[in-house]
């Protein structure tokens, strides 16, 4: 397996993004409805493509976007996530790209949502994707989707939307038990309940086993492969979160306010036999 991290936060390509100045341009017009979007795309079950509304040279987004990044090339869209009348900003770093899609027809470039907080502008969260697009969920309630992955806000926070590819279940042997104990350095006495197991299956590749340990406030967690090998591990404020991604899977998780993703490429040979998730008792 092939695991390339992305810790998605304010500092990108090794230099701080500069607060919005208190005197920032105000939200003034409304945002205009969603249009479908039906060319190609990598979009998440459930959920349906929209097309950004890329702002003019001259418009107010565009305005909000070079004062937050200035002396940079970008690029400025308006949505409206929480449904609240007052647009979000994306915002294209177009000079802020993956060296290694460079000369691809779409390179993966940074992106940053800034949202209104009555006073100023201030980021929401940042993400690297070639792909971006406005979602639906079945209700109405929007969303915007980076290479499949796709997130919406809820209570003036961000969250994922994509469905979860994991299923999670708790050691139901001791056997099997101290042996996920043994994987997460867990001590003899952690108990049963604070132990979680998770099938990760996605079509058309190997599956894997994801760990975890509950340990409040934070969740640690571990992936193995075929042979209970450790792939990577990590921390995260709530439990990882498991969705389908071009190549594999895609862990995603919560630290310190910000989503941290995994990217996991998985083998095509479904051939592994996971002793873990053979004794699991359903939650």
């Amino acid at each position: 397996m092939q695991l390339r991290f992305t810790l998605l936060s304010i500092a990108l390509a090794g230099a701080v993004v500069p607060a919005v100045a208190q005197d920032a341009i105000a939200p003034s017009r409304p945002v205009i409805a969603p249009v479908p979007y039906e060319g190609e795309g990598f979009f998440p079950d459930g959920l349906f493509p929209y097309r950004l509304r890329w702002d003019g040279a001259n418009g107010e987004a565009q305005a909000v976007a070079s004062a937050a990044f200035p002396r940079q090339a970008v690029e400025a869209a308006t949505l409206d996530l929480d449904l609240d009348g007052t647009g979000e900003i994306l915002v294209r770093l177009s000079e802020q790209c993956t060296p290694d899609t460079m000369e691809e027809e779409l390179p993966q470039c940074a992106h940053v949502l800034l949202r209104w907080n009555g006073a100023d502008w201030t980021q929401a969260f940042a993400r690297f994707a070639s792909r971006v697009h406005e979602v639906r969920d079945a209700q109405g309630r929007p969303g915007i989707s980076f290479d499949g992955t796709a997130f919406g806000i809820s209570s003036g926070r961000v969250e994922l939307m994509s469905p979860s590819l994991v299923s999670w279940g708790n050691p139901s042997s001791a056997e099997s038990l101290q042996e996920v104990r043994e994987l997460l350095g867990a001590p003899a006495s952690t108990p049963v309940a604070d132990i979680y197991v998770g099938r990760i299956r996605a079509e058309g590749y190997e599956p894997a086993t994801l760990l975890v340990r509950a340990v409040q406030p934070v969740f640690h967690w571990r992936l193995v492969d075929g042979e209970n090998q450790a792939v990577s591990s990590g921390t995260s404020e709530a439990m990882p979160d498991v969705v389908p991604a071009e190549g594999g899977v895609e862990l995603v998780t919560v630290r310190n306010g910000q989503f941290a993703a995994a990217r996991v490429t998985l083998p095509t040979d479904v051939t592994a036999v996971f002793s873990l998730v053979d004794g699991l008792s359903d939650l």
